[in-house]
């Protein structure tokens, strides 16, 4: 009962996926290092292929595995195993499970563990019986099975029966009951059980198998499936997401054509095998792969390039852009961003090292904000435009650097959410290939905001003074990080001590540096400047504040400034050093001192065109 409830959900639910055809492109893909076909490919936790098994150039044994990176740009040898016709699954903790093999012409019993994440081998327990040509397939409980396989030593006429179940805990193989089908397809369906079909049976000396087991996990037993009709090889087997299993085409054992077109659903529910609608080209040695919104693409076959996608909510094939060129006995991989990758396989007549990759038609995604690209805001308002309204966006679809994200608000094409810098400099936002879909099953195509938080104000610091003549004296002002600056007499204190006057004007452009000038300067005392707040802005807005006072220049009647020099750390204070000469640190100090006191007493006389404060 609750196998028919959760199965007529699956399949109510998929009832809204209309029927059309895929949309997008296929591009040559980087070449394999070496020919394959017949082999498998399995896909990474970390987004990459593994290719193991099949054969090479001239149907040679292929013992290397071959790694995909996960970019889709170039390919990698993993490990030479020393054998061929090996079978593989992912495990459920992300491992791979490598069982049996050939060596030189002899089966063997041999299995290996292969770990993605630290790239280490190890062997574990072997097969109570070697074998080639099985079924190997993960278990929900993180195990493995395997079925059938050739196990003679002599040659291909002896088919193994049994069944065995792997525990990666214990590291035990377990031998259960015998099949009643040898090789052929396996899929391991949505509540565990596993489907074995087709093949050649250990009775009929070399036809193909006529029908296939289902292994049920929860018992440990198998028993036979319904006949499928009519028999044949060289087809696909597809587990779907609603719990059935799609086969399609094939090579019809006796018959003149090389292939066939029908295909049919393997319903567990009720244990039997029902027609769906034929493909519009008959194939055999062609490859399927499941799509996330639940359909399956098929693609090449003999002679073929062709491709076609069938929808279980409407039974109908669709056809789909076909590959850059033929191939047959190849892999078809789903990976990120719903690309798909056609690798190796037969090309007129000999393995391939091509690849091929689908991409599909993408639903353009834009990220904007209001908020300038450099900035001293708190909080940064983002906008998400995706070019039709989609469904299941949510807050995990972002991942930010240096920063959060909150306030998700929005639906179908249009989305808002908060950005929080978490500090200064750069903060992005990125929603990934695939976060979300339409109604049709077009994904998402990835994008990415970022802005520089800067809080930071311009710093200003003002040069030694340059007497010009006997009246005159100037400063360059510098302004670092500024976009702009504003400096106006207004924001210019000159800072004069005893009767000494002089009129300020500041020249220059640009956004590093000002000239503050200081001319007819007269009188007895000290003269000094420095830069009030709000005289420059860096791009992202901020202000900045006061400069500290500049170094003075000492005024005289008649005489030219002279720039008074802070003393020197380890100079004399007295009159006279060792040698009985007047050091020019304690000179100038003596200086200042003497005007300084004079200050007290005298008032500043400046242009009223300049600020002026007395000391």
């Amino acid at each position: 009962m609750h196998a028919v409830s959760w199965l007529s959900a699956a399949i109510l639910s998929l009832s809204a996926i209309p029927a059309w055809a895929l949309e997008g492109s296929w591009r040559s893909g980087p070449p394999m290092p070496t020919p394959r076909a017949e082999h498998q490919a399995l896909m990474l936790s970390d987004g990459s292929l593994l290719v193991v098994g099949g054969v090479g150039a001239a149907a040679a044994p292929a013992s290397s595995v071959l790694k995909l990176g996960a970019a889709l740009t170039s390919w990698s040898p993993v490990r030479d195993l020393g054998r061929s016709d090996v079978r593989a699954c992912v495990l459920r903790d992300g491992r791979v499970l490598v069982t049996g093999g050939i060596t030189t012409g002899v089966k063997v019993a041999a299995c290996d563990l292969y770990d993605p994440l630290s790239g280490s081998w190890r062997a574990v327990a072997s097969l109570h019986l070697p074998r080639a040509y099985h079924i190997c397939e993960a278990l929900p409980d993180g195990g493995a099975v395997v079925i059938g396989g050739r196990t003679d030593a002599a040659g291909d006429a002896a088919w193994s029966t049994t069944v065995e179940r792997f525990d990666p805990v214990a590291n035990t193989w377990t031998v259960l009951d015998p099949s009643v089908t040898a090789g052929g397809q396996g899929a391991a369906l949505r509540d565990g059980v596993v489907i074995a079909l087709g093949g050649t049976s250990a009775q009929s000396s070399g036809s193909d198998i006529i029908g296939g087991l289902r292994f049920d996990p929860a018992d440990g037993r198998s028993r036979a499936l319904p006949d499928m009709s009519p028999p044949v090889a060289a087809f696909t087997l597809t587990a779907l997401l609603d719990g059935r299993a799609l086969r399609a085409g094939g090579r019809v054992f006796g018959a003149p054509d090389p292939a066939e077109s029908a295909a049919e659903i393997y319903d567990p529910v009720v244990d039997t095998w029902m027609p769906t609608s034929a493909m519009a080209e008959a194939r055999a040695g062609h490859a399927a792969v499941l799509l996330a919104d639940g359909r399956v693409l098929v693609a090449g076959g003999f002679t073929s390039a062709s491709a076609e996608v069938w929808s279980p909510a409407t039974s109908a094939w669709t056809s789909a852009p076909g590959m850059p060129s033929e191939r047959q006995d190849f892999t078809l991989s789903r990976v990120a961003g719903n690309r798909i990758v056609a690798v190796g396989g037969y090309a007129f007549g000999d393995a391939t090292v091509s690849t091929a990759i689908f991409t599909p038609l993408g639903i353009a995604t834009t990220i904007a904000s209001s908020i300038p690209a450099v900035t001293n805001a708190a909080t940064i308002p983002v906008t998400i435009h995706f070019s039709r309204a989609v469904s299941g966006f949510s807050l995990d679809d972002l991942a930010v650097t240096n920063g959060s994200v909150s306030n998700l608000t929005g639906g179908g094409a249009d989305y808002a959410c908060t950005l929080a810098p978490a500090g200064d400099g750069a903060v992005v936002v990125t929603v990934a290939d695939g976060a979300a879909a339409d109604g049709d099953g077009h994904a998402t195509l990835g994008a990415s905001l970022s802005r520089t938080v800067d809080t930071v104000a311009p710093e200003i610091a003002i040069g030694m003074p340059i007497v010009v003549d006997q009246g005159t004296a100037r400063w360059t002002v510098d302004f670092s990080d500024a976009a702009a600056v504003m400096l106006t007499l207004d924001q210019v204190e000159v800072i004069a001590t005893g009767t000494a006057t002089g009129t300020a004007s500041v020249s220059g452009s640009g956004t590093s540096t000002r000239t503050v000038t200081v001319t007819s300067m007269d009188g007895d005392g000290t003269i000094a400047v420095r830069i009030l707040p709000g005289s420059a802005r860096d791009a992202a807005g901020n202000v900045s504040g006061a400069s500290a006072s500049s170094t003075a220049v000492a005024v005289h009647p008649g005489a030219s400034p002279v720039i008074i020099t802070p003393p020197l750390a380890n100079a004399s204070t007295s009159g006279s050093g060792s040698g009985g000469g007047c050091g020019m640190g304690s000179g100038l100090t003596v200086i200042a001192a003497a005007l300084t006191a004079l200050g007290g007493a005298a008032r500043s006389r400046f242009s009223p065109t300049s600020r002026a404060r007395s000391g």
